[in-house]
């Protein structure tokens, strides 16, 4: 807002506060009072009681200057609180490995373990030496799918099938496709599926698992 002129707020009648403000500003407090008097219809100046009434006017514009100045910092406050409110994040919900896939054979046993972030670890196991799972559409941002495959002796392959009719071969016994580990353990197998391989199984389908000691 800029500074008014002092001759256009002598001409305003009758004068506002906001007027009044600026001649206290402009000339100095004691004139300022003064014309203010005198350019109002409604009050009568007496130079007798000029310095009563001023002071009494600055008393009370003090006391609400400091009213405004509490307000405004509390507002402040307020605003802050409800600013650092909004800003504030939560945690990403944690992927929940049971609602992304279930066994998909009789005797296929599926069970899930604790993971890193962004990542699925199962435990498939079965009797026949054929297990079969079937996963739901993957989280986009999910990196890597861990399978155990305990009592597995020589995994003959790993094949997929996805929802849309599709097929692949993430293992032949030998070597994997891209981003498709297999690590033997102590007892059977370990497999890792991430980077290619993962975008090929993250729409849904069946993975099964083939032992070469199957019944």
């Amino acid at each position: 807002m800029g500074e008014p002129d002092r001759q256009c707020l002598r001409l305003q009648s009758p004068p506002d506060w906001h007027t009044f403000i600026w001649w206290l500003v402009l000339d100095d407090g004691a004139n300022g009072w003064r014309d203010f008097l005198r350019a109002s219809p409604n009050l009568n100046y007496n130079p007798s009681t000029a310095d009563i009434d001023r002071d009494e006017a600055m008393r009370v514009i003090k006391a609400i200057s400091k009213g405004l100045v509490y307000g405004l910092i509390s507002l402040g406050g307020a605003l802050g609180g409800v600013t650092l409110a909004g800003c504030t994040t939560t945690a990403p919900d944690p992927v929940n490995p049971r609602a992304l896939a279930q066994s998909a054979l009789a005797d296929t046993h599926l069970g899930w373990k604790p993971a890193p972030a962004n990542q699925l670890n199962y435990s498939l196991a079965t009797s026949s030496g054929i297990a079969r799972m079937e996963m739901r559409e993957l989280p986009e941002d999910l990196q890597a799918v861990t399978i155990e495959l305990p009592g597995m002796r020589n995994i003959e392959g790993v094949q997929w099938q996805a929802v849309s009719g599709d097929h692949a071969l993430l293992f032949d016994g030998g070597e994997g496709a891209d981003g498709v580990t297999v690590k033997r353990q102590h007892r059977g197998y370990t497999l890792q599926v991430q980077g290619a391989a993962l975008d090929t199984i993250r729409r849904g389908g069946f993975l099964t698992v083939i032992d070469y000691y199957r019944n």
